[in-house]
């Protein structure tokens, strides 16, 4: 049996082993699980899979609306943020993720809340940590922009924030 490499989990970005002689694989990173039925092979040399690695990691609570919010942990990697719920939760438990080049600015509420704004939308947060969330997001956008292996055209549209 082989096991290749070549998908992404749809929920966290992690890289999925999966084995062609089945139907179904498991991320082993958020232990999703993926159908692929229909899935076609193709082995080419040149695609590399996209890496996904949270490097830091805060508890944090996703408001999804005035009467529910969700505990978990927001993941700051490299190149996304994404929240991430526990189990012990009602309400939609996929994840939420936001892209770090689409952020454009944040706002703090009263009691540890803060809204991260992107062009696609934004994420509700209730953390502690307010200031090491956006520390942390404001480094990533800093070490993308200073990337020489990043285009141009997504270093111009990178908006640095000053919380």
């Amino acid at each position: 049996m082989k096991y290749y490499k070549a998908l992404n989990c749809p929920n966290c970005g992690a890289s999925i082993e999966f084995n062609p002689e089945q139907n179904i694989s498991a991320c082993s990173y958020c232990k999703s699980y993926l159908v692929s039925d229909y899935l076609k092979i193709e082995n080419r040399e040149s695609i590399q899979p996209r890496l996904l690695k949270p490097n830091v990691k805060f508890a944090a609570n996703f408001i999804e609306n005035s009467g529910n919010s969700l505990g978990g942990h927001l993941w700051v990697s490299t190149s996304e943020i994404f929240f991430k719920p526990h189990r012990f939760n009602f309400g939609n438990l996929s994840k939420k993720y936001l892209r770090i080049v689409d952020i454009v600015d944040y706002s703090k509420g009263w009691l540890g809340s803060i809204t991260i704004k992107s062009r696609n939308g934004s994420m509700d947060l209730i953390s502690w940590n307010r200031k090491s969330i956006i520390k942390a997001i404001e480094e990533r956008k800093l070490s993308i922009a200073r990337d020489p292996n990043v285009s141009e055209e997504i270093k111009k549209n990178i908006v640095q924030c000053y919380f």
